[in-house]
């Protein structure tokens, strides 16, 4: 048999995870590590497999964990760690376009995402918002467009989003 789901939430686990944890369990698609006390860097996502990862609540460092070839990914969980550094804008344009519930909520995470709003449909409404939950609050992002502030100017079909508690200021259209 195959290892295809790996539930280890909240189970005091300590550590870091191993750095070839995904590519040495090629058919697991659920990985939830969170709540424990895991640290260090997370190791990549390089798996056609992966739909849903949760490392929510740990103790991470460092950048966010690159997705690498993950199509299926639709879950990405890694709110309350310690992660730092810019967001890849190939990482935010995949949570944006696939019906992705995508948290990075509570890290330390900086950069800028009016490249998101620089594009259209032409009347006005940005293309790029199909996820379904959308959480970059309590990080250190700056410069958002001033027409962000306009909800009316974009089309979305979130159940949720949060830009809350970052450090944005607005940049002229």
């Amino acid at each position: 048999g195959h290892v295809i789901a790996l539930y280890l939430e909240s189970n005091g686990l300590r550590g870091s995870l191993p750095y070839d944890i995904i590519t040495t369990l090629p058919y697991l698609s659920s990985l939830n590590v969170a709540d424990n006390v895991l640290n260090g860097i997370f190791p990549s996502l390089n798996s056609s497999s992966l739909i849903y990862l949760d490392a929510g609540r740990n103790y991470f460092t460092g950048p966010l964990p690159h997705l690498g070839d993950t199509p299926s990914l639709g879950h990405f969980d890694v709110h309350s760690n310690s992660l730092e550094g810019n967001v890849p804008s190939i990482i935010i344009m995949k949570a944006l376009s696939n019906n992705f519930y995508y948290d990075i909520s509570s890290n330390l995470l900086n950069g800028s995402f009016s490249f998101l709003f620089e594009e259209n449909d032409g009347n006005g409404n940005n293309s790029y918002f199909t996820f379904r939950y959308f959480n970059i609050s309590h990080n250190r992002f700056i410069a958002l467009p001033d027409h962000l502030a306009n909800a009316s100017n974009f089309h979305n079909t979130a159940n949720e989003w949060d830009i809350s508690c970052n450090m944005f200021c607005t940049v002229p259209r």
